[in-house]
């Protein structure tokens, strides 16, 4: 998955962020279903779990490989879909909305997403 990412990112460095936010986003998920899980099952993890090597290192008692894993899943996940379906975001460029915010070019407004053609 890792790989993956990287690969995604090297061809088009414009989905790099909504990679890395979507990892966090995975981490940030998956972390209440583990501490729910821990305090309705304690042991559970070390009971059903065979932990080889690092993965035995615990960060408030959730494998630090279990942590990794989401995090990889999430990088990978994260620039996918818009990598196979060639999805950018563009600029919106309209009539200058009152007050002149947002509409007008490079203003720093939401963009939308296009796809391009193949």
């Amino acid at each position: 998955m890792f790989l993956g990412g990287i690969f995604i990112s090297a061809i088009r460095f414009d989905l790099f962020r909504a990679q890395l936010w979507s990892a966090f986003l995975m981490v940030l998920i998956s972390l209440p279903v583990y501490i729910l899980g821990n305090i309705t099952s304690p042991e559970a993890i070390t009971s059903f779990w065979i932990l080889p090597g690092f993965a035995t290192q615990k960060i408030i008692g959730i494998p630090i490989g279990d942590i990794l894993w989401y995090a990889l899943l999430g990088f990978f996940l994260g620039g996918i879909i818009e990598y196979v379906f060639d999805y950018r975001l563009a600029d919106k460029k309209g009539p200058p909305r009152a007050g002149g915010a947002g509409g007008e070019a490079g203003s720093g407004g939401l963009g939308e997403v296009i796809r391009s053609n193949w």
